[in-house]
């Protein structure tokens, strides 16, 4: 007799639940140590974004008076903020947000390529997932690891194309689809990328599939999700600007001038070489650089096969993942290389997005190319290549925290001998203050001049600042290693803007000056 074996569904969900919070653990910790491995103490970029999010809490909610920076940081400032006042000021807690953003990024990653190819049916659905989540580890670049940084809204990004595109029954109620595309739009404004990664995709993807289905009522629910994101992201940020009395700040959309796309196209094409640890400009030919970027140019070329195939195949008029992903990384593609960011910020994880819509496109395509062509082999030579990739490419990885005691006593300094208001460099300002646990009101400046004929002075920096810091008197200025380099300031200038100061005192690679007198800015 034989017996039929029942399956405990809920066992099985919460065995998948724990693997998947064992997973997010494991990512998280390796994530906090290479973020720790980059030497980079807390600083500014990430600081900023906690006193942003605490004057949003006390009532400013349209953040008037802030001078932002490129771009609008709503996730992690609320990330960073909320951590803040639960736990209170502590270096570690920058870092593990950090660790924790980059490991949510990778998950999402990993999720979506695993449930597409269940939906296959393919026999090594967990190897493909884990392919494309070696691939996108890509701690080489400081700036992913770091708190105040988009990671967290591509993760985001990644999770509302996926739930836009697979969740047709529910997206067909009128309702559901008005309520999604506004929370897109919203995310979209409090997140600029956001609109790039999500809104336009989905409306992009959208309108190509009504168009390749001879306008099928089954597929309007995109073009409608994306037309209400896209005119909800409109709408709140004229209203936003509307209360706020200036712009929102942002990556610039400009187009740039015609005798310059080829020079972008180039900067592009390289930076996403780079993406890809295809890096060995200046390299030997022998080194370990070379070898890597032969395995990561091994990993595109089959990244672009496999796209190729699909392409030219037609699969992608049925398969709307592959279409919003793939639409993800060619409309940053274009956002980057036909607009003035390239001359104005060319770093690389601005194509961040590139790295992640393609890649994930990539497995999708390979998924269904396995499928159709029935193939059973080449899986774990991929996860082989991948895992060499990600070997070679090893960041440093420590549970050191970098050395941060120059901020940190610089700040208790000021502190304990009554001082409240004063200036610092963009890259000290908001850092000492977190270090003071708010007590602290700093304003950063840089250094120029206003007429040639003129000495270099300080001058108020239009970067993450408010108007209360630029308008008000200190008695302090803080300065660190770099100071001069990245914001021209140096003793002439100190002394053409406030004259001799009254004390100086060196805290590590933190420099304090102090006047007895109160001292404004021009």
């Amino acid at each position: 007799m034989i017996m039929e074996r029942k399956i405990d569904f809920k066992r099985v969900q919460n065995t998948r639940g724990i693997i998947f919070f064992a997973f997010f653990a494991l990512i998280t910790f390796i994530s906090y140590g290479w973020r720790l491995g980059t030497g980079n103490a807390v600083h500014s970029d990430e600081t900023c974004f906690i006193f942003v999010g605490q004057d949003f809490l006390s009532g400013n909610f349209f953040l008037k008076d802030w001078w932002l920076s490129t771009g609008t940081f709503g996730l992690p400032t609320f990330e960073l903020t909320v951590l803040t006042a639960i736990f209170g000021y502590h270096d570690t807690l920058i870092y593990v947000a950090a660790a924790m953003n980059y490991a949510l990024m990778i998950l999402a990653v990993s999720f979506v390529v695993y449930k597409y190819a269940k939906v296959k049916q393919m026999n090594h659905a967990w190897v493909y997932s884990a392919i494309v989540g070696l691939i996108i580890v890509d701690p080489r670049y400081h700036m992913h690891l770091h708190a105040g940084t988009q990671v967290l809204a591509y993760a985001v990004a990644i999770l509302s194309l996926y739930i836009s595109c697979t969740a047709k029954s529910i997206m067909k109620n009128g309702v559901v689809r008005l309520i999604w595309g506004i929370m897109l739009g919203f995310l979209a404004v409090t997140n600029n990328m956001f609109f790039y990664t999500a809104c336009i995709p989905i409306l992009l993807t959208g309108i190509l599939a009504t168009y390749e289905n001879k306008i099928d009522r089954n597929k309007l629910w995109l073009v409608e999700t994306g037309i209400i994101s896209v005119g909800a992201y409109v709408i709140f940020e004229k209203l936003w600007e509307c209360f706020r009395g200036s712009d929102l700040g942002g990556l610039s959309t400009t187009f740039t001038t015609r005798d310059k796309i080829w020079d972008n196209l180039i900067v592009c094409f390289c930076n996403i070489l780079e993406l890809y640890g295809i890096d060995f400009w200046g390299e030997n030919l022998f080194s370990l650089k070379t070898v890597s970027a032969l395995v990561g140019f091994l990993v595109l070329a089959k990244i672009s096969i496999e796209i190729y195939r699909f392409i030219k195949n037609s699969y992608w008029k049925d398969e709307i993942l592959f279409n919003a992903f793939f639409l993800m990384a060619l409309v940053n593609f274009g956002a980057y290389a036909f607009s003035t960011v390239v001359e104005t910020a060319p770093d690389v994880h601005l194509l961040q997005p590139f790295l992640l819509g393609y890649t994930i496109a990539g497995s999708l395509a390979w998924i269904k190319n396995a499928e159709k062509s029935e193939e059973k082999s080449g899986l774990w030579k991929a996860l082989g290549v991948s895992i060499s990739l990600m070997i070679l490419l090893w960041p440093n990885f420590t549970l050191q925290q970098p050395d941060n005691s120059g901020r940190q006593q610089a700040a208790q300094y000021l502190v304990e001998n009554g001082y409240e208001k004063g200036f610092a460099t963009y890259w000290s300002a908001a850092s000492v203050m977190y270090e003071s646990e708010g007590k602290l009101t700093i304003s950063p400046v840089c250094c120029y001049s206003m007429n040639e004929a003129e000495k270099p002075t300080l001058h108020v920096q239009q970067w993450m600042n408010k108007e209360e810091w630029i308008t008000q008197e200190g008695h302090f200025l803080v300065l660190d290693s770099t100071s001069e380099a990245k914001a021209g300031v140096n003793v002439d200038g100190i002394i053409a803007t406030f004259g001799e100061w009254t004390e100086m005192r060196q805290f590590g690679d933190i420099t304090v000056y102090t006047w007895d007198e109160p001292q404004t800015l021009n």
